[in-house]
């Protein structure tokens, strides 16, 4: 019987993994694996100083089994104390064409948004042709304020599509207010910075060649003294890519 399979990670600690090798834990199938991340060029490899999962720690699939290069959602297994991985397969492409990525952008460097509630653009991920797309997005953005007014301070995001002039919404999202934007920070104590990271997955279905924005702004009420957002660094990278479907 097949792996079930996710287009998406499922919520929580997850992060993406490329299997090693099949292993015997106590009798249980198992797999060992180390984390993968996406590089500055587009691709994928595997990411120094990540994760791993090794004969004494791997992992364990939530159905069938894993072979090596088969790629997986991981996290620590809560109820094994931590001394076990879960894995969740990733989809392949399957019977229906393959899937093809790219469009990546990201900000080269650290820079600052607008504190008076305008939206600034981060990033644009070209969709290059009329289809289906997921749009992925890691928005990671700080801010501080002198006062809260009140409540408390948001870095918040939001896709917009540039081309036709529209916000990507989910189906029955309805208008755009406040509440459809994504935080990415939150800042609830005056005088101190505060980091933060949303991911945002979102499908578009366009006609042609389409331009999707990243937005970011700062919520109204308290006073905000600085925000911005991070590029590739330290201290966080800011970055998209989109994924299209056959």
């Amino acid at each position: 019987m097949p792996p079930m399979t996710y287009r998406t990670p499922p919520l929580g600690e997850w992060f993406p993994v490329r299997v090693t090798d099949a292993v015997d834990w106590d009798g249980v199938d198992a797999n060992t694996f180390v984390e993968v991340e996406l590089a500055g060029d587009g691709t994928w490899g595997d990411k120094v100083g990540g994760r791993v999962g090794e004969e004494l720690n791997p992992g364990i699939a939530l159905i069938s089994s894993f072979v090596e290069d088969d790629y997986a959602f991981a996290r620590s297994a809560p109820g094994a104390g931590g001394l076990l991985w879960e894995l969740l397969p990733v989809a392949s492409a399957g019977a229906g064409g393959s899937h093809t990525f790219g469009g990546y952008d990201a900000p080269p460097s650290d820079d600052t948004i607008a504190t008076d509630g305008t939206e600034t653009t981060i990033l644009t991920v070209t969709l290059p042709d009329a289809g289906t797309y997921w749009v992925h997005v890691v928005a990671c953005a700080y801010g501080k304020c002198s006062a809260l007014g009140g409540a408390a301070g948001y870095v918040k995001a939001i896709l917009y599509n540039a081309t036709d002039s529209v916000y990507v919404q989910p189906a029955g999202a309805g208008g755009v207010g406040d509440y459809n934007w994504q935080v990415v920070a939150a800042v609830q104590v005056t005088g101190k910075a505060v980091d933060g990271t949303a991911v945002i997955r979102m499908p578009v279905t366009v006609t042609g060649e389409t331009d999707v924005e990243l937005h970011l702004k700062c919520s109204g009420g308290p006073t905000w003294t600085e925000a911005g957002y991070r590029g590739a660094g330290a201290d966080g990278m800011t970055y998209g890519f989109y994924e299209k479907l056959p």
